[in-house]
């Protein structure tokens, strides 16, 4: 764990660890829970994909599960308890969750959205409204693997940032400065609602952020958000430009048109125009935006373009539910046996992910610890 401190060596080693707190990772991390139920006769099933889960009367009988690919389990029990996390690498799901709009998976390859299926087969309903929690990021190239450091390289962060934003047209749509302080939710819904966006940069802009970092090319303003994350330089964007362009992601011009040219941004020149009259009255008549963030888009080095899509982080209104953690059907009646926890359940996740530190993560923990107490007290009722 390594304390954030506010030096530029910390900025070179951001990880997840040191903002998140994780200690230990993979099976250092897993383990002692696993000796743990097992020094209390618990047992685990390895290599099992549980599919279904079985009803008699409406009341939970058992599970089906296939072991190595190969072998059929009926496994009886009164209670089953779903937390096999979201649904972001389902590609049907996804689909169907968001019109068609496509995003990149950010959480663990294996959130296929299983548990939630089972659930809605045994007659279970979705919370009214679920959504995910969205963090714009750049449009992935084929075979990309997710890298930790700097979330995923400095040349994704204008996405994430109180830049100049613009949807297929060319034309804003919401105010960057929520990019600033709430990427992972409020801003991100405005991106999916958009299908890609777009983010314009001048050279000069750009070379700060290289030089010496968005957050202190601004004159550091009360921005806590820029002061914890988006301080260190972007030192490496320079080489991660040149493959953001060959992926076809990002492109550099020498005028406005010309860069709208490249992905088809209509009325991108007049956007430009109109948005520049803001900075310099100091005042966003359109979306409100911060004056802080208000920073004219200049001739003279060049511009930046860069295509972006919304990033799915987390599954936020899964399977709704009591306030037992039990599995309500669609006239808000419980399925007896059925318990839902994790990313699985909907009722008690929910938006204020900045408002209240520890939401998302804390409900996963408790969940489990509140699922078991309620499945305990169903069995011995």
């Amino acid at each position: 764990y390594v304390e954030y401190t506010g030096d530029p060596q910390y900025g070179e080693s951001l990880k997840w660890a040191p903002l998140h707190n994780f200690v230990e990772v993979g099976e250092e991390r897993i383990q002692p829970i696993v000796s743990a139920i097992e020094a209390m006769g618990g047992s685990f099933i390895y290599n099992c994909e549980a599919t279904e889960v079985v009803l008699e009367d409406g009341v939970v009988a058992g599970v089906k599960a296939i072991r190595d690919n190969n072998t059929v389990l009926s496994i009886a029990t009164k209670a089953v308890f779903l937390a096999t996390g979201g649904f972001g690498a389902s590609e049907e799901m996804i689909h169907d969750r968001f019109l068609g709009v496509p995003l990149v998976n950010m959480g663990t390859p294996t959130n296929s959205g299983d548990g939630i299926r089972m659930a809605l087969w045994a007659g279970a309903e979705l919370e009214a409204g679920g959504a995910c929690m969205i963090w714009n990021r750049a449009i992935l190239p084929d075979g990309f693997e997710f890298n930790e450091d700097r979330m995923g390289g400095d040349i994704f962060l204008p996405g994430s940032q109180p830049f100049l934003h613009v949807n297929v047209n060319g034309e804003r749509f919401m105010n960057e400065q929520n990019m600033a302080f709430d990427p992972l939710v409020y801003s991100g819904q405005a991106g999916l609602n958009n299908g890609n966006y777009y983010v314009l940069v001048d050279g000069e802009y750009y070379d700060a952020c290289v030089a010496e970092g968005v957050y202190k090319h601004l004159g550091e303003p009360d921005w806590n958000f820029g002061r914890e994350m988006f301080y260190p330089v972007l030192s490496h964007a320079p080489e991660q430009f040149e493959a953001a362009v060959s992926e076809g992601w990002a492109v550099k011009g020498d005028t406005i048109a010309e860069c709208a040219e490249a992905f088809g941004l209509t009325n991108l020149e007049e956007t430009v125009k109109r948005y520049n009259e803001f900075c310099q009255s100091k005042e966003d008549a359109d979306f409100g935006k911060d004056p802080m963030f208000l920073t004219e888009i200049k001739d003279g080095k060049g511009y930046y373009l860069f295509e972006y899509q919304s990033a799915y982080w987390a599954t936020i209104g899964g399977i709704r539910t009591n306030d037992r953690l039990t599995a309500l059907d669609a006239d808000n009646k419980p399925i007896d046996g059925l318990f839902i926890g994790g990313l699985n359940m909907g009722s008690a996740f929910c938006r204020p992910y900045y408002d209240i530190p520890g939401t998302a993560c804390g409900l996963s923990i408790a969940s489990g610890v509140t699922g078991a107490k309620e499945i305990i007290q169903y069995l011995e009722a």
